[in-house]
């Protein structure tokens, strides 16, 4: 028997644009210019090894802020990050110095962070398992 008083929850699948508690950060370009934003997607980028001939959208990433989900990377006009858990995503210029970024992350641990098309900050680091 059906209780008729019993309220329907309908849950919300929208796509989010912004972290909830983000932190605010720091970028600068190469030319010196500065902004200071909120970190909207913080990614884990899996270690590679230094031998292993890899380009970016090989690279195992993360989504930090709702604890470790995967990230689809596709490249068209920049890079295109979005998790597969949350349904965040970040699009971020596909320059040498984000190239760079991401790859020495893999690599050298090193904590990089950009500015995404939402003009908030997409910081990469490596992860630590």
């Amino acid at each position: 028997m059906k209780n008729e008083n019993t309220e329907k929850v309908k849950p919300n699948f929208g796509k989010r644009t912004a972290q909830a508690k983000a932190d605010t950060e720091n970028v600068c370009d190469a030319d010196a210019t500065c902004i200071e934003s909120k970190v909207g997607m913080t990614i884990a980028v899996g270690i590679q090894d230094r031998d292993e001939h890899f380009t970016i959208l090989d690279l195992k990433m993360h989504h930090q802020e709702c604890e470790g989900g995967f990230i689809e990377i596709h490249e068209k006009d920049g890079y295109h990050f979005r998790c597969k858990r949350c349904d965040v995503s970040r699009v971020i210029a596909g320059s040498d110095a984000n190239k760079e970024g991401m790859i020495d992350a893999a690599l050298k641990g090193a904590k990089y962070k950009t500015l995404s098309t939402n003009l908030d900050i997409v910081l990469f680091m490596q992860t630590n398992d």
